[in-house]
């Protein structure tokens, strides 16, 4: 019994301890003060079980009073391995130089913290023995191992809620309406149509290029950036990334400028959006001229607030189990399936089958983690530079994420033709907002490089009046605007870069192309003229790339051959580089940027953009 009675004076002190810390944290950082509660409570109630067998030892040899020496103890190791665990990575950026700098600082805050608590008790509990106070506070802290126990049980709820869609409304609709289409992370060379070899003896993309077959299929269609936000901004601004400047990780979409979605709702047009993307939230501007907007987060573990991610603990759970524990790795948690992306789609199509509508649905299939058929996933989290031996696997597990993707636009086309649509009604416009790189180039992901594996995306666009067959015009994310307003046979902004790809005259007209990205260390500028092509990079560039890089993409595809001077008989690119760049940036727009919160920084790190 003395052993029990100890142990449980053990597990009261934990619990107490760790609930103490999270009191703090909660309040400093204004999260879930009953989540944090019992997140911290649970861990202390483990932990106590895991030391049990240090207490079974020590209790006869010393006697010492179990509850308030393990409240100070683990007090004291909790709140300095929490504050130098947010210290290190948030504030310090985990430069290691300032490893130890951090290691002090949160040992002193917390021998401070630690001695005035052991004050606290020594003058404060002889004065309240034996009264009522006391009594009470022994009969609340005795049952806080059971609460936390109880807690865990209640944090265990169902994670993944049914997706299943509600089934229409009714099979007349009279509207038309374009559905614009962005697969995350998508290479051109992934998809059937693009020539992709079998993957698995199974055709790759079967629904997609069914889609494709129907339509026109641009062939040489290229981004204007190779990571999500800046790439999305030039679609919807139709400028180049020096025009609208959304740039970095905390850039906002500038207000100034003629969005996509405003023009057509000017003009009569519903329209709405269902992304997964966090980079693409209504922080960041791009909800601008929808009428519905709908940004779909990942799942928490323990179905968490979401500003439970912004406690240390959470996050160190996160962190460790996605890194360390990769069996344990589910889409759901990083983002949103295609399910739920199609979801949400019905529920908005059923209001509007009587209307002229614009949806746009972003899908982050393709976006790493890599989830193998065979049970494998490869994440940025747990891999941030891989080795080159693993390209191959990590992309078969890429190709088996596009498969998922591929399912989801069929079900998706499943969903519009039960509503009762027909081919004169629907134009699906379909395209990627980057690619991604496999070893090609030296390194993996995307966002570092402008190579062709960031920069080849795919575009297709089939509907009424779209003749089906593959097109050599060299496409860009700037024409797609232009292009999706054209459809409606509305008038097009007289600020837009682009041109509109289906409008006779203009194929001539787009022979050139610019891709730029600042992210990560990595200031790079890369223009095509026809097949021609230069790639500009920064000094001391992480990725260690040449200043200049030219390459002749006719005899040279997968740019593996660079040449430092222009070849024999090749256009000035770097005086032309420099003319389109001066014109993109003729109009002024003010640039906005904003310091990342907690909770941004922990979205984006889920996805690999924040360490």
């Amino acid at each position: 019994m003395l052993r029990f009675k100890n142990f449980w004076s053990f597990s009261v002190g934990s619990v107490a301890a760790l609930v103490t810390v999270a009191i703090c944290e909660a309040i400093y950082k204004n999260t879930d003060l009953l989540f944090s509660s019992l997140f911290y409570g649970c861990f202390a109630a483990l932990v106590s079980i895991l030391f049990w067998p240090i207490v079974w030892v020590l209790q006869n040899k010393v006697q010492i009073a179990w509850s308030r020496s393990s409240f100070l103890g683990l007090f004291f190791l909790y709140f300095f391995t929490l504050l130098q665990f947010s210290l290190f990575r948030d504030f310090f950026h985990e430069d290691p130089h300032k490893k130890l700098i951090s290691l002090l600082f949160s040992a002193v805050v917390a021998v401070f913290l630690t001695a005035a608590f052991a004050i606290i008790f020594h003058f404060l509990l002889p004065r309240i023995r034996n009264t009522h106070f006391e009594k009470a506070y022994l009969l609340t802290v005795n049952q806080m191992p059971w609460i936390a126990v109880l807690g865990f049980f209640l944090l265990q709820r169902p994670d993944v809620e049914q997706l299943t869609a509600a089934p229409p409304r009714h099979n007349n609709p009279k509207g038309h309406g374009v559905i614009f289409i962005v697969a995350d992370t998508l290479r051109a060379d992934a998809l059937g149509v693009y020539q992709a070899s079998l993957h698995r003896e199974q055709p790759r993309s079967k629904a997609i290029d069914a889609l494709a077959s129907q339509g026109q299929v641009f062939i040489n269609a290229s981004a204007q950036s190779s990571w999500t936000r800046p790439s999305m901004a030039s679609i919807f601004t139709s400028q180049y990334p020096t025009g609208h400047r959304t740039i970095h990780k905390d850039s906002i979409l500038p207000a100034e400028l003629p969005h996509l979605a405003e023009e057509l709702q000017k003009q009569g047009v519903k329209t709405a959006a269902v992304v997964t993307n966090f980079n693409l939230d209504t922080t960041y501007g791009f909800n601008r001229g929808f009428d519905e907007f709908y940004y779909l987060p990942a799942q928490r573990y323990f179905s968490a607030p979401p500003s439970a991610t912004q406690l240390a603990l959470y996050n160190a759970y996160r962190l460790i189990r996605e890194r360390y524990f990769a069996s344990f790795r589910r889409p759901e948690y990083f983002y949103q399936p295609g399910s739920a992306v199609n979801k949400k789609a019905f529920e908005i199509v059923d209001n509007l089958l009587d209307s002229r509508f614009f949806l746009w649905l972003h899908y982050m299939e393709p976006h790493d983690p890599y989830f193998a058929r065979e049970g494998t996933t490869f994440a940025r989290v747990e891999l941030s530079q891989p080795p080159l031996d693993l390209a191959n696997k990590m992309r078969m597990a890429y190709r088996d994420n596009v498969v998922r993707l591929d399912q989801a636009i069929d079900k998706l086309w499943q969903g519009l033709i039960a509503r009762g649509f027909s081919e004169d009604q629907i134009h699906i416009v379909f395209t990627s907002d980057h690619g991604e790189e496999f070893a090609e180039h030296g390194g993996f992901y995307h966002g570092r490089t402008l190579y062709e594996e960031q920069l080849h995306v795919p575009l297709f666009i089939r509907g009424p009046d779209i003749r089906p067959g593959k097109n050599q015009t060299l496409a860009r994310h700037i024409d797609l605007a232009p292009t999706i307003v054209g459809l409606f046979n509305l008038s097009t902004n007289r600020f837009w870069m682009g041109r509109d790809l289906l409008r006779k005259g203009n194929e001539a007209a787009n022979y050139l192309t610019i891709a730029e990205v600042d992210h990560e260390g990595q200031t790079l500028t890369a223009i095509r003229v026809k097949t021609h092509k230069l790639i500009v990079s920064n000094p001391n560039n992480p990725r260690g790339l040449k200043p200049r890089e030219f390459y002749d993409l006719d005899v040279d595809p997968q740019e593996q051959r660079p040449h430092s001077e222009p070849l024999t008989g090749e256009i000035d690119l770097e005086k032309t580089l420099r003319l389109v760049l001066k014109n993109a940036e003729q109009r002024e727009v003010t640039i906005k940027q904003m310091p990342l919160d907690e909770n941004q920084k922990n979205e984006l790190r889920a996805l690999g953009y924040v360490q």
